[in-house]
């Protein structure tokens, strides 16, 4: 029986799995939250790992001592960088980007060498779906589409950008573990995610309501 390893930072790109699963959650020592489930061909653990890099790498290196998987899936959303790329399009990352913020608010471009794998997807999601053939780009930090669209080689296909996948990937790598990241657009290339939004929602993806009412004081 295979056993599956899906990751995802914030609760609502869990959704749809969870409501078909079922799953349990595990009392364990991670970082991030974890789940189980188990159905006729697969033990499926689901990772939620946070927001960001670092709250990603802290939680699969916890997990990954717990739970020792055949294949490592990363899901969730991700912002369009390139036109033509519709929301709620899925883009199969074939190569992985780190964009690193430096200290004098300049930025630099860091590429994985990790391979990954062509995985045959139908088995997982089903022949109906169908996906492209892009790049995720990770960001440290938030930023604009126009700034990270400066700092990108103009030959990337399909970039979409998120905040998690490179650290999973490289810890993935680091493991010797098939890796594969689907990201579903939410918002096309000349759509913003406010920083208000980045404002009211702690590390886990949750509103914090603290920090709601800070924003509201601040800009009613």
């Amino acid at each position: 029986m295979k056993r599956l390893l899906i990751c995802a930072a914030i609760p609502h790109e869990f959704k749809y799995i969870r409501r078909n699963l079922s799953p349990k959650e595990l009392q364990s020592s991670t970082a991030g939250r974890a789940f189980t489930a188990q159905t006729a061909s697969a033990e499926i653990t689901l990772l939620q790992t946070g927001i960001g890099i670092h709250n990603a790498e802290s939680s699969i290196e916890s997990l990954l001592k717990e739970v020792h998987p055949d294949l490592i899936i990363s899901l969730g959303f991700g912002g369009a960088l390139q036109e033509g790329v519709a929301a709620g399009e899925l883009v199969r990352a074939s190569k992985i980007i780190f964009l690193r913020s430096r200290t004098n608010g300049a930025s630099s471009l860091k590429t994985t060498d990790i391979s990954l794998p062509k995985a045959n997807l139908t088995g997982i999601f089903g022949s109906s779906i169908s996906f492209r053939e892009g790049c995720i780009v990770t960001l440290e930090n938030p930023m604009t589409k126009q700034e990270i669209r400066n700092v990108l080689p103009g030959n990337i296909p399909f970039p979409v950008c998120d905040m998690e996948t490179f650290a999973l990937a490289t810890i993935a790598a680091r493991s010797h573990l098939p890796f594969v990241a689907v990201r579903a657009i939410s918002d096309t290339s000349d759509q913003e995610i406010s920083q208000e939004v980045f404002d009211i929602i702690d590390s886990s993806g949750k509103t914090s309501y603290a920090r709601l009412l800070v924003s509201l004081l601040k800009k009613p």
